[in-house]
């Protein structure tokens, strides 16, 4: 089975990004979508390895949400690259942790964007204890098997979908 991209409201740039939704058809790489980033003009064609690589991201949220921190370990590599106010590295899976219980975040997806098999970003609504009202941000998630191996902070769903495409090139040429 294929999933073809359509067009949804993208709230970071009020312009319309691709959502994923079932199809049996072949996209067609000439058809043209008006409103849609030039860079976006892209039909994706998600193989069972993206689905998976959206699955551990799911399971990545749930662990982090609930706060779950056997299942949180599960999910990621050991060790996981991160990227935040911070800094940026690998830290080990028990600093992943650390970081669930530290922080105290929530993170509630609001799209996903699929760039390759195994990278995704998605948008979310973080909140942190001390905040009133949750923050938009993107992250973008990098997948190894059936576990997260990076997940990469943005504070824009652009800056996150401009550096995943800079990385997709960057890969390709390895």
């Amino acid at each position: 089975d294929r999933i073809e991209a359509t067009c949804s409201p993208c709230r970071s740039c009020e312009r319309r990004v691709r959502q994923p939704r079932p199809t049996l058809a072949r996209p067609d790489p000439k058809r043209s979508f008006p409103g849609v980033h030039r860079s976006m003009r892209i039909a994706y064609t998600l193989t069972m390895s993206a689905v998976e690589t959206e699955a551990a991201i799911g399971r990545w949220h749930d662990a982090v949400n609930s706060k779950n921190l056997t299942a949180a370990l599960a999910t990621v590599t050991n060790p996981i690259v991160i990227n935040g106010p911070k800094g940026a590295g690998p830290i080990t899976d028990e600093g992943f942790v650390e970081w669930i219980t530290r922080s105290g975040i929530t993170l509630r997806p609001r799209s996903y964007h699929p760039i390759t098999d195994r990278v995704i970003v998605v948008e979310q609504d973080a909140q942190w204890p001390a905040d009133a009202e949750p923050t938009r941000l993107a992250t973008l998630f990098r997948a190894t098997g059936d576990q997260v191996s990076a997940a990469l902070r943005f504070p824009a769903l652009r800056e996150a979908l401009e550096f995943a495409y800079l990385y997709t090139e960057l890969a390709a040429t390895e």
